[in-house]
């Protein structure tokens, strides 16, 4: 819901303002550390609401993270540079398609009740 339209808005936004200057990986890349920041203060508090270690969820969520970017970022660079498809929308199809992989790292992984 909101991370997921959070992380695209930056992203769209990012691509808009700086996508003549910086690759559109690059891009993925600032928007990315700025999303989940957001993405990892709404699920600790709002979704999931731990009382553990701050430090330690958000390796854990950054690690989680860092693997959906991996994958974003080779479907991305297939959509893009292989199949000739527009950035931004191939983009949201993306960040869509990967919600349910994200909820499911953080719920068993990340945020994961002992």
């Amino acid at each position: 819901g909101v991370n997921t339209l959070f992380g695209f808005g930056t992203f769209a936004i990012l691509y808009l303002l700086l996508g003549e200057f910086f690759h559109y990986l690059v891009i993925l890349i600032i928007s990315n550390f700025i999303a989940v920041v957001f993405s990892f203060l709404t699920l600790k508090f709002l979704v999931f609401q731990t009382k553990r270690n701050f430090l330690q969820e958000f390796i854990k969520c950054y690690t989680t993270y860092l693997v959906i970017l991996f994958l974003n970022s080779v479907l991305l660079y297939f959509a893009v540079d292989i199949a000739k498809q527009p950035i931004i929308l191939s983009q949201l199809f993306i960040t869509i398609s990967l919600v349910i992989i994200s909820y499911i790292a953080h719920k068993y992984f990340t945020f994961k009740t002992i």
